[in-house]
């Protein structure tokens, strides 16, 4: 019968012959898990699709700052963007969501621009040609979301292999749409009202926040405190 002491002595004897044979064995042989190298066109293929999902985001808070507007043409310059006019003379001046819907298209063709432009540079370093070619961008807007699908006939060569990127659908959780339709609300009651902006209908599941510029001008920002902060719709009063 065996004391603790030598059970122990068996044990760890047993230990390190079974660490040598398997040391030895992984010497010998292959590994059962081959490192597989990334495929460089669908690196380039994953590096635009992210490019444009990073894009879209920042779109849609430039859109809501500058009053849901790509390029506002009436607004009050705030240094950076300009936010576009809510109401103007008791005219309502905000794009319908037809409009803002448009608008976001607009600016999602200029980031799908910017973002081949930066594929072309980066990706040569690794032997892909980037032949960029016609964006197309569709956007949707519900209370609960923003839908941006893209097409596109850009094409990644290396080599004789030529792979087209395929296209993407990008849904962003965001009650955007829910602000620009606060917004509406907001700013045809107070056309209606003329010198005052009425805030007291608004509902509880948005915050509102009004900042004076000059003597007769103010700019509102609506915020859906139930979901993302940092989005919110913009516009100015004057």
């Amino acid at each position: 019968m065996l004391k603790r002491g030598q059970l122990s002595i068996f044990v760890l004897a047993g230990l390190a012959l079974v660490i040598v044979v398997a040391l030895v064995l992984s010497l010998q042989q292959p590994s059962s898990l081959p490192i597989i190298p990334v495929d460089p066109l669908t690196a380039a293929a994953s590096q635009l699709r992210a490019c444009w999902e990073e894009h879209d985001i920042s779109d849609i808070r430039l859109l809501g700052v500058q009053g849901g507007y790509a390029d506002p043409q009436f607004g009050l310059y705030q240094g950076l963007v300009t936010t576009a006019y809510a109401v103007k003379n008791d005219d309502v001046l905000l794009p319908s969501r037809g409009q803002l819907e448009h608008e976001l298209e607009t600016l999602a063709i200029r980031s799908r621009q910017d973002c081949g432009d930066e594929l072309v540079l980066n990706a040569s370093s690794y032997g892909v040609r980037v032949e960029q070619g016609e964006d197309i961008v569709n956007v949707t807007i519900t209370p609960s979301n923003i839908i941006i699908r893209t097409e596109t006939t850009t094409t990644l060569t290396l080599g004789q292999t030529t792979r087209q990127v395929q296209s993407q659908l990008h849904r962003i959780e965001t009650r955007f749409g829910v602000l620009h339709e606060r917004a509406l609300e907001l700013a045809t009651r107070t056309a209606i009202a003329a010198d005052s902006i009425d805030i007291v209908q608004l509902m509880d599941d948005t915050d509102v926040r009004i900042a004076s510029v000059g003597a007769t001008a103010y700019i509102v920002a609506l915020t859906d405190i139930t979901a993302r902060k940092d989005i919110e719709f913009v516009a100015s009063y004057g």
